[in-house]
């Protein structure tokens, strides 16, 4: 009788599963390869196969500006969990996604310059889908993903995804912006899943605590795999020991893991009834603790709400953005002048790391006296802990004031700033002034943080300003007009230049044409790999710029190398993983400002991130950086930004850059090693293996 039971119990279970899981596998509509939708048609979109999720176009505020992602289709303010291009959204008009023949999946403006695509040029690609899991993917005939949107993360991370050490979550600066923030989660070099804070002149990790090290926060930095997961019941785990529950935990709840703009990394549980989201679990629960939430030199305090306050002598850099903070009212080499600075005492505040040092035991006197003979000292810290602690510090970021903090801030001011007469500062949260006793402040995220008071500006200064301005303008056109026309007319060669710009999309000109025209080796690439006078050199003949093969095979790259160098040792190159054929390929300039890479099919492999059309050409400098510039010369972009494996003489190397070699020589695949400023704004090297991480 129990075998009976099993026999007919099976078939019931498989019967029930491929009911349950159909709907996953089956989009409600698909876009096919050829086929493309546009901003102006509302119809135009893909959900996914229970209508959970939207794919399609939606606005940027009020404007004529509008992004391609992914969104909760139930939520009441259409909630964004990812988008393809962030920073560049595009115009109402004729701007659409298209899935090409060649397999890619692209999102192009009004012009039609392409404002982003998916890595993916397989003809075998044949549609895109909308997962119920939010997963936009590509597919070919037999059903396989090809790629899909999450492996690009953008803010948010939904049940069922992936969290890898090349991932990052990162929120834009502000609610509604365009421009990406300064936080992010990520995996560190140690394998721990950090969050941090990283501005245009400070990073600073803030989570988990760095005051520990991995094991005293719970975690572990001996694991190779760099791998967490928030699965459908609410539950994350990570492979450096981290793992939580949400306080709802439970199937049949959509949630979203989602870092905010303040820099707090929470979980949200979406209730159907309303279509508004709670908070089911968040990383940080003391606000104040994100690093750069109030910007350089000023104080965070949390009360009912946070707010930002800027100390004494010091006034908001920008009155519509608190996270530029505050800078001083007075010139830091007054600072300098021991003899005639002082100090402000503001109890129960405390700016976190930049320690020029930190002494134990040690008289408050005596950290007075270490401080003022440091001339980089711009405050310290005193903890009455017992013995007394003493930090003297170099930057002043990351202040926040707490009642349970047992000590005070020393800010060192100017002798004749003026303080009150018992020589420190209590905090007013009504004050409103900008210098000496009282302080500046905001709510963060209220509107205020986002208005200015424009009854206070004197628009008599800026009416001046615009007419002096257009008076030159004027003048400089009449004289520009005058030269030009007035002995010699339009040149033959300006007005074949004109012709060339209206009759096609890119600008194209031989090396002589351009070299003679601009009298300094200005020229621009557009005859293709098999000319092999297509190049550009710097003045001095040190560096050239062009294509060159891969040993002996048909696959080229476009670099730079030393022009003299027995091997043309390469030092920069556009394509390291994507080379192009011999037949047909082409480096052009085109009229939008892009300089764009594509190989023998039209398929573009690389291109610049400028959209300008003020570019009017390309050079390669004596330094061995090739730029984009202006009619004026300015520098629009330049290699130097984008170091592959070689960093050359005068070229800067930032947080911001990796040099990274190739696999082996002559190979294509990015290799395992590579130099580059770790979290803790240290150069290191680093081996980044497909398993094992280690510095």
């Amino acid at each position: 009788m129990k075998s009976f039971k099993l026999c007919y119990l099976f078939p019931i279970l498989v019967l029930s599963f491929l009911v349950l899981t159909f709907p996953l596998i089956t989009a409600s509509i698909i876009l096919f390869r050829g086929d493309s939708f546009s901003v102006k048609d509302d119809s135009d979109f893909i959900t996914s196969p229970q209508k959970t999720f939207t794919c399609g176009f939606y606005p940027l505020g009020n404007t004529n500006a509008y992004y391609f992602g992914i969104w909760y289709t139930k939520s009441k303010e259409k909630t964004v969990v990812w988008n393809a291009k962030q920073d560049r959204p595009v115009n109402i008009q004729d701007s659409k996604l298209t899935l090409r023949k060649n397999g890619a999946l692209v999102l192009t403006d009004v012009d039609d310059t392409i404002v982003w695509q998916t890595n993916t040029t397989s003809f075998d690609i044949e549609r895109a889908e909308l997962l119920e899991s939010g997963n936009l993917v590509l597919r070919n005939r037999q059903g396989d993903i090809l790629w899909q949107s999450f492996d690009l993360p953008t803010d948010t991370l939904l049940p069922h995804q992936f969290f890898t050490k090349n991932h990052r979550l990162m929120p834009p600066l502000r609610k509604g912006g365009i421009s990406p923030g300064y936080f992010s989660l990520y995996f560190d070099s140690d394998n721990v899943l950090r969050m941090i804070y990283d501005g245009p002149q400070v990073s600073s990790i803030y989570w988990p605590n760095p005051d520990g090290d991995p094991y005293w926060n719970g975690r572990t930095s001996q694991n190779s795999t760099r791998l967490a997961y928030f699965d459908g019941m609410g539950r994350f785990f990570s492979s450096d020991r981290l793992q939580f529950n949400v306080s709802d935990m439970g199937f049949g709840i959509l949630r979203r893991m989602t870092i905010d703009t303040d820099g707090n990394l929470r979980v949200y549980s979406l209730d159907n009834s309303t279509g508004l989201w709670k908070i089911s679990w968040q990383a940080v629960a003391q606000a104040c603790v994100v690093h750069g939430i109030c910007g350089r030199f000023s104080i965070c305090t949390y009360v009912t709400e946070l707010k930002c306050t800027c100390p004494p002598g010091y006034q908001m850099v920008n009155a519509s953005d608190w996270s530029q903070g505050c800078r001083p009212m007075f010139r830091s080499r007054s600072l300098f002048d021991s003899e005639h600075v002082k100090f402000v005492e503001i109890p129960n505040v405390d700016y976190w790391g930049f320690d020029l040092n930190a002494t134990v035991s040690f008289s408050l006197g005596s950290c007075k006296a270490l401080c003022l003979d440091d001339p980089n000292c711009r405050a310290f810290v005193y903890r009455r802990n017992g013995a007394g602690t003493c930090y003297t510090k170099g930057i002043l970021f990351n202040g926040y004031r707490s009642p349970g903090f047992p000590g005070s801030v020393f800010l060192k001011v100017p002798m004749n700033l003026s303080t009150s007469e018992s020589g420190h500062l209590i905090l007013d949260h009504g004050a409103d002034g900008k210098c000496g006793s009282s302080s500046e402040d905001v709510l963060f995220g209220s509107p205020s943080i986002y208005v200015m008071d424009f009854k206070k500006v004197k628009w008599i200064y800026p009416y001046l300003f615009c007419s002096t301005l257009g008076g030159i303008e004027i003048l400089f056109f009449v004289l520009g007009w005058w030269a030009l026309f007035s002995k010699h007319g339009i040149s033959a060669s300006i007005e074949d230049g004109y012709k060339m710009v209206s009759s096609t999309q890119f600008r194209r000109f031989t090396y002589t044409e351009l070299k003679k025209a601009t009298k300094n080796f200005k020229v621009e690439l557009g005859r293709g790999v098999k000319d092999n006078s297509d190049f550009i050199t710097s003045p001095q003949n040190t560096f050239t710029c062009g294509f060159y093969p891969i040993g002996n095979a048909n696959a080229y790259y476009f670099g730079i190398w030393f022009t003299n160098s027995r091997e043309k040792t390469v030092v920069w190159n556009a394509n390291q993983d994507r080379p192009v054929s011999i037949q047909g390929s082409k480096l052009a300039l085109g009229n939008n400002g892009a300089l764009v890479l594509t190989d023998v099919d039209d398929t573009i492999i690389w291109q610049t991130n400028t959209t300008s059309f003020d570019i009017e050409r390309a050079e390669l400098l004596e330094t061995g950086n090739l730029v984009l510039k202006n009619p004026q010369g300015d520098i629009l972009w330049q290699s130097f930004d984008l170091p592959t494996d070689t960093l050359l003489p005068h070229q800067f190397f930032t947080k911001n850059h990796r040099l990274v070699p190739p696999l082996r020589k002559g190979s294509l695949s990015p290799g395992y090693f590579s130099l580059y400023f770790d979290s803790d704004n240290v150069l290191r090297m680093i081996y980044d293996g497909s398993q094992v991480s280690s510095i």
